[in-house]
This record gives C-alpha cells, sequence and structure tokens, in this order.
C-alpha cells in the first residue's frame, strides 16, 4: 500500500521546469505525432500540463492528464480541469478507457522502488503505445527516490508484453532546445500485438534491454565539472548507516573493557607487540 501522506511537488520546482518542459515539448512532441500520429494522450505526472498544451497545438484534443499535485493556484495549470484528474500515482489506477498513446517523462524516479512495477502496470492497462523516460542513477534531481537504468525499467515493460523501440532518442540527441533528461531517457513502448505493424512503419526493431543504458554527453559533462554533484546528501542511506553504527558501537566498547580487564588479569602483556611489516612475496625457504 502507498504511504497516506501525498506526494506533493511543489509550485515553485514545477514553476522552475516548466521553460526547458515548454521547449522540450515542442520539439520532441512533433516528432512523436509524425511516427505514431495519436488521436489521443495520457500524460501520467502531467504537472502543469505542459507537455499536453503542445499536444494540444499540435492538433490532438483528446487528452488528460493524472497528478498527485491537486492544490495548485487556480488558474496554474497550463490545460483546463475537464482535461486533469489529481490521482496518486504511487498506486495503481484504472481509468476507464485507453489512449492512443500514454505518456510518463520523467515521473517514475518521484515514486518509491516498492510502486514502480505497478505503476508501470497502469501504463499498459491504458494503452498500447507507451513514451516513456526516467531519470538514471546519478542523474540528481529533486526528490529522486528511485533512479533506474533505462534497461531496469524496459525488463518491467517486458514482463507486461511490451518491447522497447529507441526511435525517439537518435531524433532530438542533439537537439539544443531538448533538455538532457529527455533526449537521454525517453523511449517507446508497444504491445507486442503492435510491433510487427510499428517494425514495418518504423523501420526499426525492438532493442535489447542491455543496450538501453544511455549516458548522454551533457549530463557526463555536468557531472566532471562538478564532481561532488555525483552524490546527492539527500540519497544517502541514512538510516543503514545509524544502524550500523547502532551495532558496531556496543561491540566496540565491549570489546575495549574485555581487553582492559585481560591487561588487569595479566600485567606482563603490556609490552608493546614487535613491530613487523606484512610480508610480501613467497614465503621463505624451510
Amino acid at each position: 500500500m502507498p504511504p497516506e501522506a501525498p506526494l506533493h511537488y511543489p509550485l515553485s520546482a514545477l514553476d522552475e521546469a516548466k521553460p526547458g518542459s515548454s521547449r522540450s515539448a515542442e520539439v520532441v512532441v512533433p516528432v512523436v505525432r509524425e511516427l505514431l500520429a495519436p488521436g489521443s494522450v495520457l500524460d501520467a505526472g502531467c504537472g502543469l500540463g505542459t507537455w499536453l498544451q503542445v499536444w494540444q497545438q499540435n492538433g490532438v484534443q483528446d487528452i488528460l492528464g493524472v497528478d498527485g499535485t491537486d492544490d495548485l493556484p487556480p488558474g496554474t495549470r497550463l490545460i483546463s480541469t475537464d482535461h486533469f484528474r489529481a490521482i496518486d500515482l504511487r498506486a495503481p489506477f484504472n481509468l476507464g478507457r485507453r489512449f492512443a498513446l500514454v505518456q510518463s517523462l520523467e515521473v517514475a524516479e518521484h515514486l518509491p522502488r516498492a510502486c514502480a512495477a505497478g505503476f508501470v502496470q497502469s501504463l499498459c492497462d491504458h494503452g498500447d503505445m507507451v513514451l516513456f523516460g526516467a531519470a538514471i542513477p546519478g542523474q540528481g534531481g529533486h526528490r529522486h527516490v528511485n533512479e533506474q537504468w533505462q534497461s531496469h525499467w524496459a525488463r518491467l515493460f517486458a514482463e507486461r508484453g511490451f518491447k522497447a523501440f529507441d526511435v525517439i532518442r537518435p531524433r532530438i540527441w542533439h537537439q539544443p532546445d531538448v533538455s538532457m533528461w529527455y533526449k537521454q531517457n525517453t523511449l517507446l513502448f508497444a504491445h507486442e500485438s503492435r510491433v510487427a505493424a510499428l517494425s514495418a512503419r518504423l523501420s526499426a526493431v525492438p532493442a535489447e534491454p542491455r543496450s538501453l543504458d544511455l549516458v548522454h554527453p551533457d549530463l557526463f559533462t555536468a557531472k566532471m565539472s562538478q564532481p561532488a554533484s555525483w552524490v546527492d546528501p539527500a540519497q544517502l542511506p541514512v538510516r543503514a548507516l545509524l544502524a550500523g553504527l547502532g551495532r558496531a558501537i556496543p561491540r566496540a566498547v565491549a570489546g575495549r573493557l574485555g581487553r582492559s580487564a585481560s591487561k588487569k588479569q595479566n600485567p606482563g602483556n603490556d609490552a608493546a607487540p614487535p613491530t613487523t611489516r606484512p610480508t610480501v612475496g613467497p614465503p621463505p625457504p624451510a
């Protein structure tokens, strides 16, 4: 069961991401529209509705966005209330209909790992074509709790009969207006019943999951210029570290007390041990 507290993504973070999302969508949406020509789009984790607004501008009026953030000020969202439903994405959901295209871009890394399989299942339940991308390990970002390689998600989709097509990234890899994470992570997943027709249409074949793991040069350059950014203190296993210290400290104290008691019983053992170096190389001949 998902936690009871709402999954809240602050307005400040949404506003900060808005320009980059808008520029990216204006490039990526026409590419996907040319490949698939979807008549309807569901965006799971739509945020402000930036991508859906661009889909509308590209002629797709049958749109729906779902997200867990439902307390935004009036007029903040870029799509009408008729095109939005507040849903906790940590739990499986069923909207009672299917869509020509389901998309979820840079959302899954914000959901707990225990919710990942159920989230992918919900995406698959709502359409045969899924445009998906999520942050890779070390990418970093606001409240990322489950960064995984692209192959990890591909295997979850494969368990549900969906094949990965790496046909978006080559078309946007060098586009300066597309944010790095979209260029690096965006994949198309198609249900196996659609694979033959899609392969013929795109002149492409499904990709092997292990071939999908890529790091964009923009991310690599950013991390090399700021090595400290490789580690996000918020993601350090603090509980595990504290638990380890809780076990180690009593053992260390007990050991020290034991040695102290032994010295009192055998005072001759106080002499300093001889200083020797560990043997390096083969043992001496007998």
